[in-house]
Parts: C-alpha cells; structure tokens; sequence
C-alpha cells in the first residue's frame, strides 16, 4: 500500500476538516507499531486487491498471421474454376492485451492450389497467407470474442451481475457474483441428466453438488496483468482473525458509505489517527441501507486519502437469490467468499462476521496477496 507524505496530509486536513468535524479518531490511543498491510493471523499480513474481482466477456480483433488447415471442404465454384470453402483454426494470436481468446474457429474461402497436393486430394497444415478475393493475406485482422478476469476499476464498483443473469450467446457481458469455486468441473446432474459445466463459480447450476470438492482459488487465474498465482482468497479463520483478533481489531473496522456506495471498512494494523482524518470504527443501531451513511460517509476526494494511507472498501453488492438471477439487499448486505466451503465474511448495518453461505448461491469476491 502506498504510504501518505506529507502533502496527502495537508489535503486531508483540508477536506476532513469540513466533513465529520466532531468525528472521534480511530480509538483514544496511540496506534500500536506495526508493518503496513493488514493482519490475518499472527505471523500472516496481506493487501488487498485494488478491487473486486470481475469477469468480463466482450468483441474484440485480433491480428493472425498463422493458421492451420481443417480439411473438410465444400466446392463452392465450378467444375472449371474450383474454389473451396475451407475451416481455419488460429493457433497463433497476440496474447498480450486479450490472454484468453475463446472465439478459435473461422471460415475462409480459398484458391483450391493452396490446400491439395499434385494428385487432387486435401491435405491439412499450416499456411502463412491466404488469398482473399484476388490478394494473397499474410496477416488478418479477425473479430472474436475474449474472456478475461479482472478487477473493477475502484473500490466503490460493482455490477451485482450473476453469471445465471446473462444472455449467454451475447457477446459481451460482466459478472461480479460467483458461487463457489471448484474451478473447471464437469459434473453430472443426475435429476436433470445434464452435464454442468462449474468454472470458478460460474453455472446456471443451483445445485450445490455442482459446486463441492475442492476448492481452486480464482488466485490461479491471470487476472488484468498479474501473473496466476498472484492473488488468493482470504480462509474463514482469516476473516475472523482481521475482524475480531488482530491488535485493535474493533477500532479499525466498521460501515460507512464512501461516494453514494454502502459498504464496509477495513484500517490497516498500521493506521495513524490524526484529528483531521477520523473513522467511526463500529456500527449504527438500526438494520437498513440508510444506516450506513447515518454512521458516517465521506466523498470520492476525501477517500482518496484514506485509500491512499492503506484503508480498504467492500462494497455492499448483495447476492443472489434462490433463482441465481435476482441479486437481494443490494446495499443492505455485503457477503465476500472464503476459501472454505460454504463460508463467506458478511456485513451489514448493524454488524460483520462469518456466515454459512450456500454453495451456489453468488457473492462477491476480494482477493488479497500475501506480504
């Protein structure tokens, strides 16, 4: 987490001294000293990713300058002058900016002297060019579709999008509510007699055998631009261990609503009260999405300088309903997996903890990585 100087300090004098002005500070005492970050067990401290996890389906292009022949061909000139309709399939495509192109198969028509040997018969490989209308091409711009993992662009963010919720033949879409990861399963539905496709908590599945087993980390995915393995989920113990257990716990925690979004806050071990930036650790007395702004609430600008001093926003997203379309108490209530099963941390106006959650019903994720 990045550190505040000194002219962050200035700027949160500013902006928290005409907002919360009788605010308490976080707690009477002196902060205890500590490394940055947050701790979630004795000898255990993570960051936070920057945001919630996403993932997103969209159109794109892609250049490809190599391809290799299906030989199943269809004749669609003349006995004279044959011309064929040939499948391509991309092998080679630029990684870099769209790392997991789904969209593989294309058809081309093609000049017959490409694609058979002296004695007329089709034969498969790899090509270089293709000819298209009358020009050999060495290198295609193609329209695909991508799908890629990511992290919303804030803290503040949410879609509140199950995968359930989607036009699944639609070409772009995002999803921010998942049910439980055993990553890619096939699983049979006996009653339905179906095969279910489970990839990291994304199905039409509400059945929570689907989801069981072991469970595989959304860490392991490449997530924006981090390497796999970079991000993983917090265990229930930690959860509870960052709620309830670490130094202060109770004083570095609470509700509050930062730029119209209700949520909860996490202060890392580190956090240095000041008189101009104060936090209400706690909870309001009353259950309701209003309470959250009741407790405390700060501007997009004040934030800032709480985010950049290490403080950490989960946004209340809700979660799905029993359909696994319907997103409930959006604003209400926040629930974030763990990585045991059936466990989630949830929050709400009037207290957090850990909470049985069901397998397929979908919630947020927050990853963290370990210092």
């Amino acid at each position: 987490m990045k550190k505040i100087g000194f002219l962050a300090i200035v700027i949160a004098a500013c902006l928290f001294s005409a907002c919360n002005p009788n605010n308490p500070s976080v707690g009477g005492d002196d902060p205890i000293p500590t490394e940055a970050g947050f701790s979630v067990g004795p000898d255990k401290r993570v960051e936070f990713a920057s945001g919630n996890l996403m993932f997103h389906r969209y159109p794109g292009t892609v250049e490809v300058d190599s391809f290799k022949i299906k030989v199943s061909k269809t004749n669609v000139g003349d006995r004279n002058n044959p011309v064929y309709d040939y499948t391509f399939t991309v092998q080679e495509v630029n990684k870099i900016d769209n790392p997991l192109l789904i969209s593989h198969e294309l058809n081309f028509t093609v000049d017959s002297m490409l694609l058979v040997n002296k004695k007329g018969e089709p034969i498969s490989g790899w090509v270089d060019s293709v000819l298209v209308g009358s020009e050999w091409v060495d290198v295609l711009s193609i329209s695909a579709v991508f799908e890629q993992w990511k992290l919303t662009q804030n803290q503040q963010e949410s879609f509140g999008q199950t995968y359930s919720a989607q036009n699944l033949e639609a070409s772009e879409f995002k999803v921010d509510l998942f049910a439980w990861s055993n990553g890619l399963v096939t699983t049979t539905d006996r009653k339905n007699n179906t095969v279910v496709l489970a990839t990291f908590g994304m199905t039409t599945s509400k059945a929570d055998s689907i989801y069981t087993g072991d469970f595989v980390d959304w860490g392991t995915l490449p997530i924006d631009d981090y390497e796999p393995n970079t991000w993983r989920t917090l265990t229930s113990d930690e959860w509870g261990y960052l709620r309830w257990s670490r130094p202060r716990a109770s004083k570095l925690c609470g509700i509050a609503q930062v730029n119209g979004v209700n949520g909860f806050v996490f202060l890392p071990d580190n956090w240095k009260n000041t008189d101009e930036v104060s936090f209400i650790p706690g909870f309001d007395v009353n259950y309701g999405s209003q309470y959250y702004a009741v407790h405390q609430e700060f501007s997009a600008e004040q934030w800032m300088v709480m985010e950049a001093a290490g403080a950490v926003f989960l946004p209340a997203v809700g979660f799905s309903d029993s359909d696994m379309v319907t997103v409930t108490n959006p604003s209400y209530f926040g629930r974030y997996w763990s990585a045991n099963p059936g466990t989630c941390f949830e929050f709400y106006s009037r207290e957090a903890g850990r909470k049985a959650n069901e397998l397929y019903r979908a919630i947020s994720v927050r990853l963290v990585k370990d210092l």
